[in-house]
């Protein structure tokens, strides 16, 4: 199923790098108009390198008034991709304030903060829309050194399913995604190491962690799908790839509910997570991205 977003404005925060930078360079090229929001101008100067059509938008989400500044006026905006976050890793009984406040302040926080002011946008506009934040299998499983990283995004979890249930009445969908390790620098930096990596790959079916390209829908996704909005759980139960004729209706029947969209579709072998609208979740325990 071809995925086309002609004629929508899109907005991705933390799109300097890695998941972000995949998806505004994926939602361009499913027709989308992206805003790209990263705090680094280095970041943004490549990525209109490689894509001159994106809008670029330099800013600390972390400082609510700089953000409500270059934000403020930054018109329609039919799909909201909260992608910014950090990993700060400090053993548990080592955790330090200031760790603390600043995961907490663009983990949560600023995506608390950007959805308000994107979701009140399409609640006056009376024609809904898409929020979709990124979370974590760390929301779910624990990892050692990661007790901020894990908290941050289990309230990222929280936050989503109270943001579906109170701006649902306005035509507002919002999901997580919620992917293990991707390798993207990030990825790669924190789980290059043999020794690390192996327990958590031994927590993973398919035996290894998710490509920087994320391509998932073509050669890695063999999970549960759930699609969490409100009280309703629509559930996918298959394995991508599969040319089981129950199984692909499932999945277009899924793509219907969440408004034509799929992380299952063939022609989304490149595309990053969040254009599915779903969140992921792997009956069987997976580590962080």
């Amino acid at each position: 199923m071809e995925i086309c977003l002609a004629g929508k404005r899109a907005l991705v925060t933390g799109a300097g790098k890695g998941i972000g930078r995949a998806t505004a360079k994926a939602l361009l090229v499913c027709g989308a108009e992206v805003i790209a929001v990263t705090r680094t101008q280095s970041d943004l100067d490549s990525l209109v390198q490689e894509c001159p059509k994106i809008l670029i938008i330099c800013a600390d989400l972390s400082n609510w008034e700089a953000t409500e500044r270059v934000l403020k006026d930054i018109g329609r905006v039919d799909l909201l991709v909260n992608n910014a976050a950090i990993v700060l890793l400090e053993p548990f009984l080592e955790m330090t304030q200031g760790a603390i406040d600043k995961s907490f302040d663009i983990n949560v926080k600023a995506m608390l903060h950007v959805s308000q002011m994107i979701a009140n946008g399409m609640k006056c506009r009376g024609a809904g829309g898409a929020i979709v934040n990124l979370s974590s299998q760390a929301s779910q499983s624990a990892m050692k050194d990661h007790a901020v990283y894990c908290a941050t995004k289990g309230a990222v979890d929280m936050l989503t399913k109270v943001m579906a249930l109170e701006l649902g009445p306005h035509k507002i969908r919002v999901n997580t995604v919620n992917p293990t390790v991707v390798m993207t620098v990030r990825g790669r930096n924190g789980w290059s190491d043999p020794a690390k990596a192996s327990g958590m790959l031994s927590r993973i079916p398919l035996g290894r962690f998710a490509a920087g390209s994320l391509s998932i829908a073509s050669n890695w996704l063999s999970c549960r799908t759930v699609a969490q909005q409100k009280n309703c759980r629509l559930a996918s139960k298959c394995v991508a790839g599969t040319q089981n004729p129950t199984c692909k209706l499932r999945k277009q029947q899924l793509a219907q509910q969440l408004g034509g969209t799929s992380i299952y579709s063939k022609t989304s072998a490149t595309m990053p997570f969040p254009l599915g609208l779903s969140r992921l979740n792997n009956k069987h325990k997976m580590g962080s991205r």
